[in-house]
């Protein structure tokens, strides 16, 4: 089976589009979907799974605390819908608002799903998934307030109203309307703390526990610089060359080349001698001229 990446552009495998997927949307969606199996295949009973503060207080049956996100219905189109704004939603949060900070992106989905918890026994519900589904729609679309959306096709509108057009998209066709205002104001509370307050005020009162973030500092942690000293960079030296003596240095030359201080600059054979007595001077002689002494023809005076 293929299905089509993000870009939807080039089709790739059911596999590949699964790893793809962000470490928490992918858990997420995993046990949502074994929920739903398990449930199809009557091994577990969808009402060992409901929230039911009774069984969880006297009971200390704990697991309903998490199993309530997980049961989204029975196989089925309303059940496609659930798990396509899943999905979407989740994976764009923890890709883009989230992406680098995978401990607050599950710090925001237990602090939503812990205002959700406190609230339900006075609400009367009992699966809360497609709440939290709501909340992360809504952070989603309040972070990207400038994008322009199509509802059908007929109905354009900014980003912010989009989970007020999917609220009244569920009034019109009979569903409760409690579900996914518990996850607006969820949302809206977590939004507000998280970015709103700090502007106004400068100070952030949702932090992140230590806890969560040792979980995924390896993945979280920006690559670090490696520090090179400069002894790891010193260029290769010949062994053959002379060692300079200690506490002198000495610029790397080729051991091969003539010794400088062995040679001597080409002198002129005709030029005055250098080392000749300070304050004499010989006259410049042609070596080839003749001796004016032993000239020939030269006459001689008679005594």
């Amino acid at each position: 089976m293929c299905i089509r990446d993000s870009s939807g552009t080039m089709p790739i495998s059911l596999e590949d589009w699964y790893n793809q997927i962000p470490v928490i949307t992918r858990v997420y969606l995993t046990l949502a979907v074994a929920t739903t199996l398990l449930c199809a295949l009557e091994i577990v009973s969808p009402f060992s799974l409901y929230f039911n503060s009774n069984a969880i207080l006297y009971k200390f049956e704990l697991w309903r605390l998490v199993t309530n996100f997980l049961f989204f219905g029975l196989f089925g189109i309303e059940y496609v819908f659930h798990m396509f704004f899943l999905v979407r939603y989740c994976r764009l949060l923890e890709e883009n608002t989230f992406h680098g900070r995978t401990a607050d992106f599950l710090f925001m989905l237990l602090f939503g799903g812990t205002i959700m918890t406190v609230l339900a026994p006075f609400l009367n519900v009992h699966f809360l998934g497609s709440s939290l589904s709501f909340m992360m729609v809504y952070v989603w679309s309040y972070r990207h307030e400038h994008i322009q959306m199509s509802f059908l096709g007929v109905v354009n509108f900014t980003a912010p109203y989009l989970p007020w057009v999917l609220l009244v998209f569920a009034v019109l066709f009979g569903a409760s309307p409690v579900m996914d205002l518990l996850g607006v104001l969820a949302g809206h509370l977590y939004y507000f703390l998280e970015w709103e307050y700090p502007r106004i005020r400068g100070v952030k009162l949702l932090q992140t526990p230590s806890m969560l973030r040792s979980l995924f500092e390896v993945e979280d942690r920006e690559p670090e610089l490696e520090l090179v000293t400069q002894e790891q960079h010193e260029p290769d030296r010949n062994p053959f060359a002379p060692q300079p003596p200690a506490g002198l240095e000495q610029p790397d030359r080729n051991p091969f080349a003539p010794n400088p201080q062995a040679e001597e600059p080409d002198r002129n054979p005709f030029a005055p001698n250098p080392q000749a007595p300070a304050g004499i001077e010989e006259p410049d002689t042609n070596p080839v001229a003749p001796n004016p002494a032993v000239l020939p023809n030269q006459p001689v005076e008679a005594n």
